[in-house]
C-alpha cells in the first residue's frame, strides 16, 4: 500500500511543471477555472465545467421533468380521442333518435288522418269503415289495417309477393335511413284478401316500442291478458280477434304454415300452438269452432338473435262485405240483401 501511494503522489508530482510547488499549482488552476467562468459569463456557448468532463445545473438532465412532460403528452392525445368518439357517439344516437321519431311520426300521421281510437270506441264492427280509395293512392299495395287498442299498434297492412320488399321501404315507398322499421305486410304466402285459414302478418321489433315491438312484451301473463284485442280491417271484411298463445322460436320453425290439406292438420296446427305457449289466456280460449287464425310475427329485440316472438289469434268477430262503393266505403252482407229485396219492390 504504501508502494502505490508514492508512485500515485509521484504520478501527481509528474503533472506539475517545474519550479511550482503543489500548493502553486492548484492556485493557478483555480485562476484559470475563474477566467472560463467569466468567459462563459461572456456569451461562451460552453460551461467551463463541461471542459473538465461536467455538466453545469443549467443543463443538467432531470429525469422528474423529461418524464412529466412526456407523460403529459400522453394523457392529452388520450383525452382528445376520448372526446372525439363521445361526439361522434352523441351524433349517432341523435341520429338513430331521429330516425325511430321521424317513422313513427310518419304513421302517426296517417292514422289521424285513417283511424283513431275514438273511430273504433262504441263503434260496431260493420261500421268501422276506412277510405280505402285514399290509401290506396297513397300505396297500391295496401290490403288492411291494424289496430291494438292500449298500444301504439295502429298501422296500414300491406301485401305483395316479395316479403322483403317492405322491411326497410316504410308506407309512402320511401327506403332511406330513416324508414329502418318499415311497413307491416301480410306474408307473400297469402291471399290478399285474408281468406286464407293461417293469416301471417309481419313488422319489426323497434327498440322505441313501435312497430310490433308490443307484441314481444306480451310475454308477460299480465300483460297479455290485458291486451287480448286485436282488431284487423280491410277492404272485404272487418276481423275482431283475441289471442290465445304467445312464445319464441327460431326463424326456420314452419309457424308460416298458411294452407293445410284437411282440418285434422289444422287442428293439429293450432293444438300446438297452444301447448307451446309461454302464457295462460285467462279467461281460457274456445278455440273447438276455430277456422282459422292470425299469426303475428316480430323479432325478438335481440341484436345477435334469430329468434321469432309469435302472437297467436283467433276471429271472435266478423263482419264481411260484399263489394266497395265508388268512393270507396264498403257494403255488408245484410246491406247488400235490403238494397236486393228493395229494387225488386221497384
Amino acid at each position: 500500500m504504501a508502494d502505490k501511494r508514492k508512485n500515485h503522489q509521484a504520478s501527481s508530482d509528474n503533472m506539475i511543471p517545474r519550479g511550482e510547488s503543489r500548493s502553486g499549482s492548484r492556485m493557478r488552476s483555480q485562476q484559470v477555472y475563474s477566467q472560463q467562468y467569466q468567459a462563459y459569463d461572456n456569451n461562451s456557448s460552453e460551461p467551463p465545467a463541461a471542459t473538465y468532463g461536467f455538466q453545469s445545473d443549467k443543463h443538467k438532465y432531470d429525469p422528474g421533468k423529461s418524464g412529466k412532460k412526456k407523460k403529459g403528452g400522453v394523457w392529452r392525445v388520450v383525452f382528445w380521442i376520448a372526446l372525439i368518439v363521445f361526439i361522434v357517439s352523441l351524433v349517432a344516437l341523435g341520429l338513430i333518435g331521429y330516425s325511430y321519431w321521424k317513422n313513427q311520426d310518419t304513421y302517426n300521421q296517417l292514422a289521424e288522418k285513417t283511424l283513431t281510437p275514438e273511430d273504433i270506441a262504441n263503434t260496431s264492427l260493420a261500421d268501422m269503415t276506412l277510405d280505402w280509395d285514399a290509401l290506396r293512392a297513397i300505396n297500391p299495395d295496401t290490403v288492411g289495417w291494424i289496430y291494438v287498442p292500449d298500444t301504439v299498434i295502429n298501422y296500414p297492412i300491406v301485401h305483395t309477393t316479395d316479403n322483403d320488399k317492405y322491411l326497410k321501404t316504410n308506407f309512402y315507398g320511401d327506403e332511406d335511413w330513416t324508414t329502418a322499421a318499415g311497413t307491416i305486410f301480410l306474408s307473400a304466402e297469402n291471399s290478399p284478401d285474408f281468406s286464407f285459414q293461417n293469416n301471417v302478418i309481419y313488422g319489426h321489433h323497434m327498440r322505441d316500442g313501435s312497430m310490433f315491438a308490443q307484441f314481444a312484451k306480451f310475454q308477460d301473463s299480465k300483460l297479455f291478458n290485458e291486451n287480448r284485442e286485436i282488431f284487423i280491417l280491410t277492404p272485404t271484411g272487418n276481423y275482431k280477434l283475441e289471442t290465445f298463445s304467445i312464445f319464441v322460436c327460431d326463424a326456420n320453425d314452419p309457424l308460416g304454415q298458411v294452407r293445410f290439406s284437411d282440418e285434422t292438420e289444422f287442428t293439429e296446427y293450432v293444438q300446438d300452438k297452444v301447448s307451446r305457449s309461454v302464457v295462460t289466456p285467462s279467461p281460457h280460449s274456445d278455440l273447438a269452432a276455430v277456422d282459422q287464425v292470425f299469426t303475428f310475427v316480430t323479432c325478438t329485440g335481440f341484436a345477435d338473435s334469430d329468434d321469432r316472438t309469435v302472437l297467436f289469434a283467433y276471429p271472435v268477430e266478423t263482419s264481411t262485405f260484399t263489394s266497395e262503393g265508388s268512393d270507396g266505403s264498403v257494403i255488408d252482407d245484410d246491406a247488400a240483401d235490403n238494397i236486393d229485396d228493395a229494387t225488386k219492390e221497384l
